[in-house]
């Protein structure tokens, strides 16, 4: 099956290469890291550049070349030194790499890992460590 065609071209499913537990690029204001699959997509620039006929010849609209916002295709988008292409039928991964909501706060999850890896780090031989469940020990 071809992949998809959108107005501007076609959409490049890739895979992020390197180590799953870095971030090896960024993409659509999302860190990716290691084995991410996910979508390019056709993006607008908004930077406004001479619209051109199919010869490659300026459109002129009333005198002046008519300007157009600039739009990167996926191919131009594809960084070959952080990305592999795949297979259309590859399963993209759920985008899961913020750290932070809102004004800066911690996830709730990510608080909770990073308390419970702190409480095993500071556990004395022997002591039996509980899991922290909304800040409270259990």
């Amino acid at each position: 099956m071809p992949p998809p065609r959108t107005e501007r071209g076609l959409h490049v499913k890739v895979r992020a290469m390197g180590d799953k537990d870095l971030v090896v690029g960024y993409y659509n204001h999302l860190r990716r890291h290691g084995g991410d699959v996910f979508r390019l997509s056709p993006l607008n620039t908004h930077e406004k550049v001479p619209a051109k006929d199919k010869d490659g010849k300026p459109i002129m609209d009333k005198g002046k070349p008519k300007m157009v916002d600039r739009i990167l295709t996926p191919r131009e988008q594809f960084s070959s030194k952080w990305m592999e292409e795949v297979e259309e039928t590859a399963r993209e991964t759920k985008p899961q790499h913020f750290n932070k909501v809102g004004r800066g706060d911690a996830r709730r999850e990510h608080q909770k890992a990073l308390e419970e890896q702190l409480q095993e780090e500071n556990a004395e031989p022997g002591d039996e460590v509980g899991h922290v469940s909304d800040g409270e020990v259990l």
